[in-house]
């Protein structure tokens, strides 16, 4: 309660919250559509992000070493920019990142990169196997980075999802939870009346997927 959150100007990240309550639902999730639409149309947040409600993960094996499994959070453009968090080696992903073919990159914890990589302080651009695929390492969180929890050890775009199954980009599959930088000047209160008023928009134009959503911050 005490100690500040690890993201600089800490008290302009909010958790986004959405629901519909008449169906029971008060998981934060929406679908990659829904976050599209609240990217583009959200002007009271610097930034809006997502992560893979559920966490999944990955074997690695590089290095003739026993298979371990890495956990593995599958993140959106907006993600690390929402939490304004720097690496402290490399960088978090570009926006080009996230188009089908460029996406097989990653950022890696602090411990893993310790425990697996060696601490190689040359470990930007290196080439791992994750389930026997390649994927380059990009950045290398800190120490005190640990979202969505303490247990994540790499970071992946959403865009590395199936490509032979698109229904995760579908409207009606929601599995992502969001994750906001609030404005200079906004406040919480202003950003969730933005979001119910988007919500609302969203209901009219998409009434069955749609229809009974509301959010809190």
């Amino acid at each position: 309660l005490l100690r500040p959150l690890p993201f600089p100007d800490a008290e302009r990240v909010v958790r986004l919250w959405p629901g519909n309550p008449k169906a029971g639902t008060e998981r934060p999730i929406i679908s990659a559509a829904e976050l599209e639409d609240w990217e583009r149309e959200l002007r009271g947040f610097v930034a809006v992000g997502a992560f893979g409600a559920v966490p999944m993960a990955h074997t690695y094996g590089d290095g003739g070493a026993e298979p371990v499994y890495a956990r593995t959070s599958y993140v959106s453009r907006g993600f690390f920019p929402a939490l304004g968090t720097p690496p402290q080696l490399g960088r978090t992903f570009r926006a080009d990142q996230y188009v089908d073919g460029a996406n097989r990159v990653i950022v890696v914890s602090d411990a893993f990169w310790r425990a697996h990589l060696g601490a190689d302080p040359n470990v930007v651009g290196r080439v791992i196997h994750l389930d026997k695929k390649p994927f380059t390492v990009v950045g290398v969180m800190g120490p005190d980075f640990a979202f969505p929890d303490p247990a994540v050890a790499v970071w992946i775009p959403t865009t590395v999802m199936d490509p032979d199954d698109p229904s995760w980009r579908g409207r009606q599959m929601r599995w992502l939870n969001p994750v906001g930088r609030l404005r200079p000047g906004v406040t919480p209160e202003q950003g969730r009346v933005e979001i119910v008023a988007l919500l609302e928009r969203l209901a009219t134009a998409y009434p069955k997927t749609n229809t009974g959503w509301t959010s809190v911050i």
